[in-house]
């Protein structure tokens, strides 16, 4: 498996729904660690990936950083998923959690780019 930086950032998309959908998961055992394992699998892919990334180029280091507007779409879609679901959880931290992501994820979509002469 080649990886890329479209790799590591769907490898990280994965990792971040999977938090956002989190605690719908707690009350029920068998669910919970099945869940746990699996993000800890998608954690450690994530920092590989990341890492071998940075090491081939630390200049596509930068493009996991500066997303495109789809990837920043995505990561506003799974922050509104995170706070709906820790809204209905009843999870306040849950939805600061998310909240505050999204924040930053729109602050980042105000800082402009370079964009490449075709």
């Amino acid at each position: 498996m080649k990886l890329n930086v479209k790799t590591a950032q769907r490898t990280i998309h994965a990792a971040l729904i999977l938090s956002a959908i989190s605690p719908i998961f707690e009350k029920i055992d068998v669910l919970f660690y099945s869940f746990f394992f699996l993000f800890i699998i998608l954690f450690i892919t994530v920092l590989v990936s990341v890492i071998k990334v940075y090491r081939e180029n630390p200049e596509n280091f930068l493009k996991l950083l500066f997303t495109s507007p789809r990837e920043n779409l995505y990561f506003i879609f799974i922050c509104a998923v995170g706070i709906v679901v820790g809204y209905l959880m009843e999870n306040s931290n849950h939805i600061i959690t998310w909240s505050v992501v999204l924040g930053v994820t729109l602050l980042m979509m105000l800082i402009p780019t370079k964009k490449k002469a075709e």
